[in-house]
């Protein structure tokens, strides 16, 4: 997920810690803040830097985003922010009690970190070094409005001082203004109206005596939060019924080898379905939208960039739509020439990641990317464009191939 949802998972997990009497807030914010945060520090990385896109992939959701590494990190997250408060503020480095409990809230922040990401289509390998395969959420896109408006509201009334309060609303009115700038004002307003009501819910839940719901104020976040999620994830079921069934119906020699989705954001009506059959020996990518109300949702204009092009040629869909899906187009790649092309260190690398893999060659040159991301004309961060020519130089191969099976 994106930073500022990260962010704000990390407070709102440290306010649903109970806390001593008297004892400051303003540590367990700060470490649940930076342990949520924390994972993402893979894009940091030497190797990613160098921008070379098949380390890229490998890199992000890699180890830091495991359960081997996550004590780990809240740990680190505990000295850094222990250290600033002391060299800050003068404040003492705190009891090893008070600590232990700032490291469970780090735990439990970091946790949240990988709990949303497991939402997404890019995959986690939480299980590494044990399971190095991808695990896939196929419900979430990679920045979706209404967490934010779920946990906004608390971390703005729950800022200390004006000032503070006053951050919190300008980084709301830049997310929910950049949103529908991008997407359309009217694209905004659910997330807008959430924020609203969960504010209102966080003040009454503020204002209510103990022990109503004990002394978690971050309630009615984590209630929001967990409604948005079941929002989403009942929707995906017909949502990929509806491609399947049209794959079975319209696709009678292929194999359905993988299946990828993702809601628009703020939108748990409207689909995008990437899908990947085996016929004989050719792969048939296939991009599709699916609106679950098609009367007040258009499948295609209700995705980003969904009546864009694509760097990858599709060609019309062999498999017709009907009623609210429309599949957008197809696009065929020879798996022997996929296999072959895998010689290629730095391809091999890609292929480790790519799911829905597009490869086609252009005189000299060779393109293989994955249709889950092209979702412009411009090549995208998960696509490669190689000269036919050994590389100097080769990515690891860390992670299992989401394909190892059909590729061996």
């Amino acid at each position: 997920m994106d930073p500022l949802t990260q962010a704000l998972a990390g407070m709102t997990v440290a306010r649903a810690f109970p806390l001593p009497e008297k004892a400051p807030i303003g540590p367990a914010v700060w470490v649940g803040l930076l342990a949520a945060s924390l994972p993402d520090v893979d894009v940091l990385l030497p190797p990613v830097v160098t921008g070379f896109k098949p380390e890229f992939m490998l890199f992000h959701r890699g180890w830091s985003h495991t359960l081997l590494v996550a004590p780990l990190l809240a740990a680190l997250a505990v000295v850094v922010v222990r250290l600033v408060r002391r060299w800050g503020v003068g404040e003492a480095t705190g009891t090893r009690e008070e600590n232990k409990r700032l490291w469970q809230i780090g735990l439990a922040a970091v946790a949240a970190h990988l709990f949303l990401d497991a939402f997404n289509d890019f995959g986690l390998h939480l299980l590494a070094p044990l399971d190095p395969s991808w695990r896939y959420g196929d419900t979430l896109y990679m920045a979706e409005p209404l967490l934010w408006a779920a946990m906004l509201p608390l971390a703005i009334l729950g800022a200390g001082g004006r000032k503070r309060r006053a951050g919190w609303v300008a980084v709301g009115c830049l997310a929910f203004g950049g949103f529908g700038w991008l997407m359309g004002p009217a694209k905004a307003i659910p997330a807008v109206v959430l924020a609203v009501a969960v504010a209102f819910a966080q003040r009454r839940h503020d204002a209510s005596p103990v022990p109503r719901f004990s002394r978690v104020r971050s309630f009615p976040a984590v209630a929001a939060v967990g409604v948005v999620l079941l929002a989403f994830v009942l929707p995906r079921f017909p949502a990929r019924a509806a491609v399947k069934a049209a794959l079975v119906e319209g696709a009678t020699t292929e194999r359905l080898v993988e299946l990828s989705s993702t809601a628009a954001p703020a939108n748990p009506l409207c689909w995008r379905v990437v899908s990947l059959s085996l016929e004989v020996d050719i792969f048939v990518s296939r991009e599709a939208f699916v609106s679950l109300a098609p009367s007040f949702v258009e499948p295609v204009a209700c995705y980003p960039h969904g009546t864009a092009g694509r760097t990858a040629p599709l060609v019309p869909s062999t498999v017709p739509g009907h009623g609210g899906l429309v599949f957008k187009g197809e696009f065929r790649s020879n798996v022997r020439e996929l296999v072959e092309s895998g010689l290629d260190c730095r391809i091999a690398a890609a292929l480790s990641f790519h799911r829905v893999p597009l490869f086609t060659r252009r005189g000299h040159m060779s393109l293989v990317g994955d249709l889950r991301y092209d979702l412009t004309e411009r090549r995208s961060w998960a696509e490669l464009e190689l000269a036919n020519s050994l590389p100097k130089s080769c990515p690891p191969k860390i992670w299992r191939s989401p394909l190892q099976d059909v590729l061996d």
